[in-house]
């Protein structure tokens, strides 16, 4: 099972199964992106595009990272927030 585990920038919460099998994540800057499971075992998706978007190379990962428990915590989070509005 891949939950809980670290592709990059990328946490997994969740997975789900459309046509693919899909992972839900938190990115370290706080965005929740909606990935392959594929893609993240094969290093093909390593953030939600933030570091496109601000034009650093994904080597720049390091040193963007949250410590572990931080991310855990965003995750956790993250995973209460989509169960409280899958309920309402």
């Amino acid at each position: 099972m891949i939950v809980g585990r670290k592709f990059g920038m990328l946490m997994v919460v969740s997975t789900y199964r459309t046509v693919r099998d899909m992972a839900c994540c938190v990115c370290a800057c706080g965005n929740e992106h909606h990935v392959r499971v594929s893609d993240l075992e094969r290093s093909h998706t390593r953030s939600c595009s933030c570091l496109k978007r601000s034009g650093r190379k994904h080597t720049a990962a390091s040193k963007q990272k949250l410590s572990a428990a931080a991310t855990a915590r965003a995750a956790r989070k993250r995973m209460l927030e989509v169960h409280h509005a899958a309920q309402a």
